[in-house]
């Protein structure tokens, strides 16, 4: 440090007396550069940094020329965020060298707000205004306050009263500023008395310093000691700011809600437009019945200080054409008298991931607002981990910091994506392996999605198991089946009651032991064992009600036996002249849009009696050709038919065992309201607002010549098909581009 000196004619800062302070916690790829950007107000500065090995992260040393400069980087950046194009990081200052292993003490003063500053007053210039009074422990030209509100706070009351008086009215910029002693607000009907906020502040691990950020306002949004509740990774609980719109008078700081989004985008675009801000637990855009964007949604991060750094960035940016605003989550729903109790009870628990939409307060189930209600998915992350275009690092603790409904959706996107490149599995097991793989665990996973010997061996006894699995399906013993039942009886959980392990028992929503149940009762009416497997797969086709009536009423199920049998004694006769004749290979000059084939068009529920006779067409077909005759339809030869009779294929009841994916009702019927709206406008207008869309995903394939390739696919395909190929069935949209030319890139 020689050349280097400290001189002030100002009181001495309580903690640093000499100008170096030590950073830590930076990113592996922050440079000098980044430093010096960032710490541009207190230049001349020195940085040594270094990379620890077993961190991967970066610490050291930063010297300054002069101690009020090096004071200033403390007051003004610590706990702040590297900004823009600086990778995304926390500024960790400390006066005390590691060794010392100490930390700096919240200040004594009481926080003051600076009213009425004009837009261009930088953090620097407020520091070397105020610094005159006393040393200042933190200070900020922009807080929640609002937008000319700044908060300033000492390490010393005395030092805050005095410059409160000296600098009350004073003009900067042309402007009065006005500063008072800010006043916590204090939420409706809570006693403090019953909450535990005296809990130990929680201090991130591995980090290669001990010490916890300068206390800041609750306004500030950047790392601070405000009155948070569960202080930790996940959803927490603080006391809203003074001014901020909250009505319940509280926020979770780790949750954003945003609203006026562009209907185009989806979970997967707002996942991606938020995550360099941190690590996100779930993003989630909020749909209505119809699979329609409802304009708003959630995002949830592991830490708050990630929170803060997004609102900051994004609040107010133009996304897609729209100005989207952000703000903190507000928990509408809490009583008081659960706050009391959890907070008092257990003050440092962690946060469990919530769920995609995080809209409510809760560490478990048990005190969560409709904690019945099952998570839909939106089916954007599996669309996109399924078609290659989901960036995102493979690795556990990412993938364990999500919500369980979009870690499944990006699980079995990739292992389904990775299982079709393989080529050695049967279509007909595709998605029960892809389920049997995401079931898991999740270090097995991530080893098998990286190493292709690996996944190869999970694969192939997945495959085995499913296969072994199918062929004990059903006994035709009913004494075996009985027993099945019973040991396959679900076991109350630890929160449950033995009631409700019951009520499962004898609900027929799960599949598995309706079927055993089926099959007792049909061979208890003295059915050969050759004919009840064919019966019960005819009665499974029956409305729920249907079957539920057969298992309750001996009469009713003696009818629909009957009617089965008769349907199975029909099968055996010729088909009739009025069968449908196989597709023509030929590619017909397509229209531009084919309203018949909207998903609307199919009916709904299908009738009893055609129930019956779609079940013996199913069941007839495979047994005939289980010899040496290959599946209808491979990946490679629905590709080759034209769009439209791809998605008449996929949504024929007769074909079956397609390599496609089921398509989400919603997805459909939001893609067909989609095409609708193209309708009036004319044909290049048509192909131009739906090949933008396409194009994004044809891109995404990794082929070269995407545009040229977009033009072909939007020339001689059937708009209404080609949207659904493109929403519903990307894995053979993806091998039709291949078969047009698209070469994938090297």
């Amino acid at each position: 440090m020689e050349g280097y000196s400290a001189s002030t004619s100002q009181a001495p800062h309580p903690f640093l007396s000499q100008p170096r302070l030590y950073i830590a916690g930076l990113a592996p790829d922050v440079t000098d550069a980044d430093l010096a950007r960032a710490f541009e107000a207190c230049v001349p500065l020195r940085p040594q940094i270094r990379l620890d090995q077993t961190t991967n992260q970066k610490h050291g040393e930063i010297d300054f020329k002069f101690l009020a400069s090096a004071e200033k980087a403390l007051a003004t950046l610590q706990g702040r965020n590297l900004q823009p194009p600086s990778p995304y990081c926390l500024i960790r200052l400390s006066p005390f060298s590691p060794d010392q292993n100490q930390s700096l003490p919240p200040a004594r003063a009481q926080l003051r707000l600076i009213k009425q500053l004009p837009p261009d007053v930088s953090d620097a210039y407020l520091f070397d205004l105020f610094r005159s009074y006393g040393p200042i422990a933190s200070i900020s030209a922009r807080s929640t306050f609002g937008d000319d509100i700044g908060v300033v706070e000492y390490w010393e009351e005395d030092d805050a009263k005095t410059a409160e008086l000296e600098l009350q009215y004073a003009d900067i910029g042309g402007v009065n500023i006005t500063i008072q002693a800010y006043q916590p607000r204090k939420a409706t009907g809570i006693h403090r008395t019953d909450l535990n906020v005296q809990a130990a502040p929680f201090i991130p691990s591995g980090a290669p310093l001990n010490y916890s950020p300068v206390p800041q306002s609750p306004g500030v949004l950047y790392p601070n000691q405000v009155t948070i509740f569960f202080l930790g990774p996940g959803q927490q609980v603080q006391y809203a700011p003074a001014g901020y719109p909250s009505h319940s008078g509280l926020v979770d700081p780790c949750n954003l809600f945003c609203k006026n989004l562009d209907l185009s985008i989806d979970s997967n675009d707002l996942f991606n437009f938020f995550r360099t801000f941190g690590q996100i637990v779930s993003a989630r855009v909020m749909r209505g019945d119809n699979g329609q964007s409802r304009g708003f949604g959630f995002v949830s991060y592991q830490q708050p200080e990630q929170a803060s750094a997004a609102l900051n960035a994004m609040n107010g940016k133009q996304v897609r054409g729209k100005t989207i605003q952000v703000r903190f989550h507000e928990p509408k729903q809490l009583r008081q008298e659960k706050l009391a109790q959890r907070f008092s009870d257990t003050p440092g628990a962690a946060r469990r991931n919530s769920g995609p939409s995080s809209p409510a307060i809760s560490d478990g189930g048990e005190h969560a607002i409709n904690s019945d209600r099952p998570r839909r998915s939106s089916g954007s992350y599996y669309n996109a981990a399924l078609t290659g275009s989901l960036n995102m690092s493979w690795n556990v603790d990412d993938l364990q910091s999500l919500s369980p409904v979009l870690r499944n959706d990006i699980l079995k996107g990739e292992i389904r994506r990775q299982a079709e490149a393989l080529q050695s599995v049967p279509m007909i097991h595709l998605d029960a392996v892809v389920d049997k793989l995401a079931g898991s665990p999740l270090s097995e996973i991530v080893q098998a999605l990286h190493e292709r010997e690996v996944f190869e061996v999970q694969v192939k006894s997945a495959i085995e198991s499913v296969e072994k699995e199918k062929a004990t399906q059903i006994p035709g013993d009913p004494v075996v089946g009985l027993s099945a039942l019973t040991l396959s009886s679900p076991q109350p959980s630890v929160h449950g009651t033995p009631s409700s392990a019951l009520s499962s028992i004898g609900s027929a929503a799960s599949p598995k032991p309706e079927k055993e149940r089926l099959v007792s009762a049909v061979s208890g009416l003295g059915i050969d064992s050759e004919s009840t497997s064919s019966i019960v797969e005819l009665l499974l086709t029956l409305p729920k009600k249907e079957r539920a009536l057969c298992l309750f009423n001996q009469e009713h199920l003696r009818s629909k036996v009957s009617e089965a049998q008769a349907v199975l004694q029909a099968d055996d006769e010729p088909p009739s002249s009025n069968q449908s004749a196989p597709p023509a290979a030929g590619r017909p000059t397509p229209s531009p849009i084919d309203d018949s084939l909207k998903a609307s068009s199919a009916p709904a529920v299908p009738s009893v009696a055609n129930s019956f006779e779609a079940s013996a067409d199913a069941t007839s077909k495979p047994a005939a050709s289980q010899g040496t005759t290959p599946p209808p339809y491979t990946l490679k030869s629905l590709a080759a038919l034209p769009a439209k009779e791809i998605v008449r294929l996929a949504n024929s009841q007769e074909i079956r065992g397609l390599p496609l994916p089921k398509a989400d009702p919603l997805v459909m019927r939001s893609t067909d309201d989609f095409v609708d709206s193209l309708l009036n406008k004319p044909v290049p207008q048509q192909k131009q607002q739906l090949g933008e869309k396409l194009f994004k995903v044809v891109r995404a394939f990794g082929v070269k010549g995407a545009p040229k390739l977009t033009v072909t696919l939007l020339d001689t395909e059937d708009l209404r098909a080609l949207s659904h190929l493109m929403n519903s069935y990307p894995t053979v949209l993806k091998e039709k581009v291949i078969l047009l030319g698209g070469i994938p890139k090297v």
